[in-house]
This record gives C-alpha cells, sequence and structure tokens, in this order.
C-alpha cells in the first residue's frame, strides 16, 4: 500500500519515521466503529442516489466479510494488502478495494480522509465513557 501523504515524495519514507506514524497497532479498537460508520454512509450515498444498489450490496457483503475477519482474528485477509496500512481506515479501506474494487472507493464521496478518524473515535469514546 502507498503512503498515504507521501506522493510527492523521491524516496521511500525512513522505516523509523514509518513506525513513528503508523497507528494501526492502537487504532484497531476503532475497527467495530469504522465498519458501522461506513456502512451507515454507504446507505446514505445509496439513498441520495450516488451509489448504484449493486455497489452498495457488493460494499455491504464486503463489510460483513471484513468484520468477519477482525472478529476471527484473520484481518487483513488474503491479500495482505491492508497489513501495510498505517491507520486502521486505510487498512479496512485498502481490504475493501481488495474484496470489491471500485464500490469500495465510492466510499470516500462525501467524506474526507479524516472524517472517519474522528467519527470512528468518537464513537468509540462515547462507548468507553
Amino acid at each position: 500500500m502507498a503512503d498515504l501523504w507521501g506522493g510527492r515524495f523521491r524516496e521511500p519514507l525512513d522505516e523509523t519515521l514509518r513506525r513513528f506514524s503508523t497507528s494501526l497497532p492502537v487504532d484497531r479498537r476503532l475497527a467495530r466503529y469504522d465498519l458501522a460508520a461506513s456502512r451507515v454512509h454507504a446507505e446514505g450515498l445509496r439513498d441520495a442516489g450516488l451509489l448504484p444498489d449493486s455497489d452498495h450490496a457488493v460494499l455491504a457483503d464486503a463489510l460483513s466479510r471484513v468484520e468477519a475477519e477482525i472478529e476471527a482474528g484473520t484481518f487483513p485477509g488474503p491479500g495482505g494488502g491492508a497489513g501495510e496500512a498505517e491507520d486502521i481506515h486505510s487498512a479496512i479501506e485498502a481490504r475493501l478495494v481488495e474484496l470489491c474494487g471500485d464500490a469500495a472507493r465510492r466510499l470516500h464521496a462525501g467524506r474526507s480522509r479524516n472524517d472517519p478518524v474522528v467519527t470512528d473515535t468518537l464513537l468509540w469514546l462515547k462507548v468507553a465513557s
């Protein structure tokens, strides 16, 4: 998986900095909230006419599969690309793209890269408090 923010760099990111900037080991606890928020967002996109029913169905199945993988401890799954992600959000996205391609990429419509970070953290805090 390519670095999310290093597209203009000519050299690969130093491994020490990569380890420093990777939150995946810590934010795995946000996975269930990321999946829930993605399901709701996909429904909103479908209801707004921005995500075809067929893409929504494929995406819903892929979200369920990712959830099962997380619960079984087999995430990121057979493709492995998600295992190189810097955070849980990009790991889930990478796995969804492996499972359903462009339908997963459409999930970003109407939300920034940071929207899932804030949403998932707030949902986790609500349950944890």
